[in-house]
């Protein structure tokens, strides 16, 4: 199996740091850290989904964690658009 990629981070992305969209998610505490996102991933054996096109891994995901990518997509209800 070959999970695409996303080209470029989304809008409030956990690993967008510094964008408007993802300090207010943040701090409104509706926007899961990396670590978590990454560790959820990991405990579903899968690679975390783009928040945007969850049909897509992270970019920023993958950035970090490049031998997970072709696992299946994991997506986390209110986190991801579906």
């Amino acid at each position: 199996m070959s999970n695409e990629v996303r080209k470029g981070m989304c809008p409030g992305c956990p690993w967008n740091y510094g964008d408007e969209a993802t300090e207010t998610a943040y701090n409104l505490g509706c926007l899961p850290h990396i670590s978590e996102a990454t560790r959820a991933a990991e405990a579903a054996g899968g690679a975390w989904a783009c928040h945007s096109e969850p049909n897509k891994v992270c970019c920023g995901y993958a950035a970090q964690e490049k031998g997970r990518i072709n696992l299946p997509l994991y997506t986390e209800p209110g986190v991801h658009s579906t």
